[in-house]
């Protein structure tokens, strides 16, 4: 079971109601909209750097 949060323009946010609440899904309504759904929680993943030629300095940062 989730708990939904629905925002006024109608997007709505589902966050599981287990002992560790996760981030279940987002969805967007409207002609732009969409549902973004997460999983694999707490699983390893592997992230490898980009190369330096693809990595901007922002200021301030």
């Amino acid at each position: 079971m989730n708990d939904a949060l629905t925002a006024p323009d109608g997007s709505v946010i589902l966050i599981s109601d287990t002992s560790t609440p996760y981030l279940v899904s987002m969805t967007k309504s409207g002609s732009s909209g969409g549902v973004m759904r997460f999983d694999h929680f707490n699983r390893p993943v592997d992230i490898t750097p980009p190369p330096a030629s693809q990595v901007a300095a922002i200021p301030g940062m």
